[in-house]
């Protein structure tokens, strides 16, 4: 079963790595603020579409979004795809 407390959690720490405010990502996935909002807390669920578009940005899979963490901590090197943005990251898997 998909964790989305975890989908979500992992979504905010992207957008806010790569410094983009909910409501650019809003705009750039063509829905509303409240959206982004409500599925960071795990109120709402992400729309595999809005992932798989989030995930372009972001230079991850949609697996990335669905795959449930392992029992250690493991680290993947990040670069967004936004080339506005020069940030290299290590973020936990």
């Amino acid at each position: 079963m998909l964790n989305y407390d975890l989908v979500g959690k992992k979504f905010k720490v992207l957008r806010e790595q790569c410094r983009f405010t909910q409501e650019q990502l809003a705009q750039y996935l063509n829905v509303d603020q409240s959206y982004i909002s409500k599925c960071e807390k795990n109120e709402r669920q992400f729309s595999v579409d809005i992932l798989e578009k989030a995930g372009n940005l972001f230079g991850c899979s949609l697996e990335y979004f669905t795959n449930q963490p392992p029992n250690i901590c493991l680290w993947v090197d990040f670069q967004p795809a936004n080339h506005l943005l020069n940030h290299h990251f290590r973020l936990p898997v």
